[in-house]
């Protein structure tokens, strides 16, 4: 993608390279691998360095979730985006719709997928733009940028190394009048037209160009009775292309792909094969009640996805959940925190948490006791934090973020 030109560049304030963003990232790292260690299960495993605007977490699965339009951090210290070409609108629900697939995941079947996600908003960073119209010259925005990809790279080649194939989804929104997914693997509209000799010849193009190329033809991937969009369809959510719509008609608006489909996808080589899917809002995520649906069936159609064309067959038994997780739920809401706490967590007689930021400083300790109660972190700097429950000589320790109010 060719860089576009950037509008009243330089009219903004001249940003040094001179912040600690460099020792930031390697505090942070020893943090959470600090906590990591001694909270055992507790605690997702990191992918890459940490970094306070991208959650990555490494999966278990062969599986990259991808979240780049949902973030709600949009501190001052960043500058707005303001380059011509810049959309700044965020895709709403779509963060919230690649966690409930991921929880859906681990569910079902005890693993989770790769999950990478923006956590700033569209007009401070999109993550689906190359660089320069991605973070529009602000450097924090630039090591956000950065950070973002590395986790993707990582964990591609995780994938590859543990599962030799796999399949990347990068979740987005759209406002098109209909109203069913748009399913994006690089080719247009008129590509997707064609007939299936036609359409097989083009899989070189693709997003899904390893798999074409083990499956013998792009067609059956894309408009089959196994394709993704049909699962869809079949679960009742439309989504073009499909068997039940095999291509946008003259005029409808249709999303091909981005850059991270086109970075991260296998059309330029690897076994990592990558599709953008784009839901609309109305039924889908506009109530936190139909984005758990949503994600209930993508799920669903991605696992038999695996199983009838990358011949990967997940275990839907779901293996036990580690101590942990099923004695401390986390909800995050707009400077606060509602806890859950099961007494099976609570081994000493006066346990305590702690909230702890990324470089390791404790911001808050309060006493605890079993039941549901609600944290208030009014006055603290959204972002990546951690709550940890000593114990006696247990510790438990989980990661969320602070949602700005």
């Amino acid at each position: 993608m060719n860089p576009r030109p950037i509008h009243g560049a330089s009219a903004r304030p001249v940003r040094t390279a001179a912040d600690p963003r460099a020792w930031y990232a390697r505090a942070a790292l020893a943090v959470l691998w600090a906590l990591a260690a001694s909270a055992g299960d507790g605690l997702a495993q990191p992918l890459g360095p940490p970094h306070p605007f991208v959650l990555a977490e490494k999966g278990g699965l062969p599986i990259i979730l991808t979240s780049p339009h949902g973030g709600h951090l949009a501190p001052d210290s960043l500058a707005d985006r303001s380059c011509d070409a810049c959309i700044l609108g965020n895709d709403g629900g779509t963060q919230e719709w690649a966690r409930e697939t991921a929880d859906a995941f681990e569910r079902a079947t005890g693993r989770r997928p790769y999950l990478v996600i923006n956590l700033l908003a569209r007009r401070k960073l999109d993550a689906n733009r190359e660089i320069v119209e991605a973070a529009d010259g602000d450097p924090h925005a630039e090591s956000a940028w950065a950070a973002f990809h590395a986790a993707v790279e990582e964990a591609r080649a995780d994938v590859e190394a543990r599962y030799g194939r796999g399949l990347l989804i990068d979740l987005h929104g759209h406002g098109h009048p209909i109203r069913r997914l748009e399913l994006g693997i690089l080719l247009s509209a008129i590509d997707l037209s064609r007939t299936p000799d036609g359409l097989n010849s083009l899989y070189g193009r693709s997003s899904l160009r390893a798999l074409a190329e083990r499956t013998g033809g792009l067609a059956a991937l894309v408009r089959g009775p196994d394709a993704m969009g049909t699962l869809f369809a079949d679960r009742g959510i439309p989504a073009v292309p499909s068997a039940q719509d095999p291509f946008p008609g003259p005029g409808e608006a249709y999303f091909t792909g981005g850059y991270i489909t086109q970075r991260h996808g296998s059309r330029d080589g690897g076994t990592v094969d990558a599709v953008q899917i784009e839901a609309p809002g109305p039924g889908l995520r506009d109530t936190p009640a139909n984005i758990r649906s949503l994600a209930l069936a993508t799920a669903s159609v991605l696992e038999a996805f695996l199983a009838r064309q990358y011949g990967l067959v997940l275990d839907s038994r779901p293996a036990p959940r580690p101590a942990a997780e099923t004695c401390l739920e986390l909800e995050s809401v707009p400077a606060a925190l509602r806890v859950r706490v099961e007494p099976s967590c609570l081994a000493a007689r006066e346990p305590a948490a702690r909230i702890i930021d990324v470089l390791g400083r404790t911001l808050l300790a309060v006493p605890l006791q079993p039941g549901s109660f609600e944290i208030d972190l009014d006055g603290f700097a959204a972002g990546l934090h951690f709550l940890v429950i000593d114990s006696g000589a247990r510790r438990s320790a989980r990661s969320f973020v602070l949602l700005p109010r």
